[in-house]
């Protein structure tokens, strides 16, 4: 009898035991398929959703913004300034005119909350950006300036933690305090020989200043032992 019990058990065992082997090996199948189909569907969506690394030349031959893309004010009747960006576009192209009028200025803090902003180009009409224009933005890695512009105000791209790349004009005569500091992806940065006079500002330890020879930037960057190349 005993006998008999035992062999029942046994036989119990192994069914069992063959009916959870036959269970594990579909769910294997299906977790694994599972973590592969999800692998490339995260893959597909990186391409998707993270834009493609922009460069300056897209920057540079991308079309103007509409115009409605932004708020301004008239300090007089023949011009107006930037007074923040209201579009939703990664790439913006500063019109020259806007409602008739010449643009001459970027505002103050006029690109802090532009979130969607990944790249400005200035119109060559532009004169001046106001103090703190894109300070403690996220988003923007590339900045442009047109032609004319001849004074950039203190902490007016500070503090980007992702901006990567300035193209700064000849031209320029005059860059305010702090206005490169805290840009931990500006590894290099050129400052042109027609720059008379510089505020206080602080490059990241690895980052390199490119200038011209004998000029205002060289002077600046021997005086506080700044990395430079001359240009």
């Amino acid at each position: 009898m005993k006998k008999f019990i035992s062999l029942i058990l046994s036989l119990s065992f192994v069914l069992c035991f063959a009916a959870c082997g036959g269970n594990e090996t579909p769910d294997e199948n299906v977790n694994n398929n599972s973590v592969v189909d999800n692998a490339d569907d995260n893959s597909d969506d990186n391409i998707i959703t993270s834009s493609k690394e922009l460069t300056v030349d897209d920057v540079k031959n991308a079309p103007v913004s509409p115009e409605s893309d932004f708020e301004v004010y008239e300090p007089d009747s023949g011009v107006v300034i930037i007074d923040s960006y209201i579009g939703n576009e990664e790439i913006v192209v500063i019109p020259e005119t806007i409602n008739g009028k010449k643009v001459t200025e970027i505002g103050d803090s006029a690109f802090v909350n532009a979130d969607t902003v990944r790249a400005v180009k200035f119109a060559d009409t532009i004169e001046c950006v106001g103090s703190h224009a894109f300070k403690l933005n996220e988003s923007i890695e590339i900045i442009v300036c047109g032609a004319n512009v001849k004074k950039i105000e203190d902490y007016a791209f500070s503090s980007c933690p992702n901006l990567r790349s300035i193209e700064l004009n000849d031209g320029l005569e005059y860059i305010g305090d702090c206005v490169i500091i805290s840009n931990p992806c500006l590894k290099e940065f050129y400052i042109p020989g027609s720059v008379k006079e510089i505020g206080s500002f602080l490059p990241e330890e690895d980052a390199v200043v490119i200038c011209d020879s004998g000029s205002v930037a060289e002077s600046y960057c021997k005086d506080f032992a700044y990395n430079y190349k001359v240009k």
